[in-house]
């Protein structure tokens, strides 16, 4: 079964654009561990995959409106044990977010009514630190690292304009698939802290928010956007089942 784990890390390493090489670095360092592991005892090695809710702030102004579609990550993960209660957590993860951001502005004689719905792929790479409340139920905290796959939003826009007084035919467009690769950094960091349940001896029940650190956006982002900061940040829930 661990050959399935390495295979899982092999499939994120090749997904990586060239210019990944941290990350490639990571995903081979999680493979050999992983392989090496599974030779030890007491070691909780699985799969996990779930829901993730984005919960990016964009500040300051409130001229941006967001709503959050759900999304999903599928991943795998190692947990040692280093004291009886305590243990640390090393996964890897594709995640897909998603989000709906609206905005109302004018230019110039135009009222611009625009409405984007959003998508995020990254590789998601998090180190717990895990401790057991209780037999069953145990708190998680760490940090994370993301690699961006790709940024890319379906764009909408209701354009109304106006000529003394009268108005003219606009310039409104639905459904244009643009890419926002440009605007977002290839990378991000942050923290995490979560929960997560034993509902019996394989699978367990997790609870997670992470928040990231700095700013997501470029300076084409805050050009774009009125110098606004971009913080990611994320809920996901989901299930995850031990192997051995």
């Amino acid at each position: 079964m661990h050959h399935f784990i390495v295979m899982h890390f092999f499939f994120l390493y090749i997904s990586l654009k060239p210019t990944h090489n941290v990350m490639k670095k990571l995903i081979t360092m999680l493979a050999i561990l992983s392989a090496s592991f599974t030779a030890a005892q007491e070691i909780d090695l699985g799969v996990k995959g779930g829901l993730t809710i984005a919960a990016d702030m964009i500040s300051p102004g409130d001229q941006y409106k967001s709503r959050p579609l759900p999304g999903y990550y599928g991943g795998v993960f190692v947990a040692v044990p280093i004291q009886d209660k305590i243990s640390v957590q090393l996964e890897g993860s594709y995640v897909e977010g998603k989000g709906v951001f609206r905005r109302e502005y004018t230019l110039g004689p135009a009222t611009i009514n625009g409405k984007s719905n959003a998508v995020l792929k990254y590789i998601n790479v998090p180190l717990l630190l895990k401790y057991n409340v209780t037999e069953k139920t145990a708190i998680q905290l760490g940090g994370f690292y993301n690699f961006v796959l790709g940024v890319s939003a379906i764009q909408s826009a209701d354009v109304k304009q106006t000529s003394n007084g009268m108005p003219i035919p606009s310039k409104s467009f639905t459904n244009r698939e643009t890419d926002l690769n440009h605007e977002h950094k290839t990378e991000f960091y942050g923290i995490l802290a979560g929960v997560e349940h034993k509902l019996n001896d394989d699978l367990k029940l997790e609870l997670r928010y992470s928040y990231g650190l700095g700013d997501f956006g470029t300076d084409a982002f805050k050009a774009k956007h009125e110098n606004q900061k971009y913080t990611p940040a994320s809920i996901q829930l989901g299930i995850a089942y031990s192997l051995f």
